[in-house]
């Protein structure tokens, strides 16, 4: 879904689309999420916000799925033109990647935590089936990184990737699923 973001009180919350019932519904094995950009709008933008959040809509899937998905976080592409869209550069291609990266840390501890603390209490080992998964897509750098070195992969807006871009994105997030 496009334009959509990760907090819940900005302009395009994902929490409000209906994409996210069927996402639900559907059940995957591997969920890939890029959400970050739009947070980053002058008018949206509050890091602690963004990362309970997007926490928590990390956590929301681990919790309620068999089987339980592996969660991609895909870190924002590198913001090529201030202000697209009114997204903060400085934002996008700074404190936003840290962001991501924590969220996906924090979603996985969030669920993993209790019962690593169970299984040490019980002297047991806590079985495979039950461990949460998330992981990063780096995307930030792949298309650029902060020395913006690949405009010729966006469109002229300066944010979304073109063909050539998408489809560097598309196989780095494929060979990254193969992992």
């Amino acid at each position: 879904v496009t334009g959509v973001t990760a907090q819940k009180f900005a302009d395009q919350p994902y929490s409000d689309e209906r994409k996210l019932e069927e996402a639900r519904q559907w059940r995957p094995h591997f969920l890939v999420v890029t959400l970050g950009s739009n947070d980053a709008k002058s008018s949206n933008w509050d890091v602690d916000e963004f990362e309970k959040d997007y926490r928590d809509l990390c956590v929301e899937f681990l919790e309620r799925m068999a089987p339980r998905p592996q969660v991609l976080l895909v870190t924002p592409p590198p913001l090529y033109v201030d202000d697209a869209y009114e997204m903060q550069q400085d934002v996008v291609n700074g404190e936003l990647q840290a962001a991501v990266r924590r969220v996906a840390h924090s979603a996985e501890r969030m669920m993993n935590a209790p019962l690593e603390e169970a299984a040490k209490r019980a002297r047991k080992p806590v079985p495979d089936e039950l461990i949460s998964h998330t992981g990063i897509i780096d995307a930030f750098d792949t298309l650029g990184g902060e020395g913006l070195r690949r405009r010729g992969y966006f469109a002229e807006d300066g944010v979304h990737p073109n063909e050539r871009g998408t489809r560097l994105l598309a196989l780095t997030i494929f060979a990254e699923m193969r992992r």
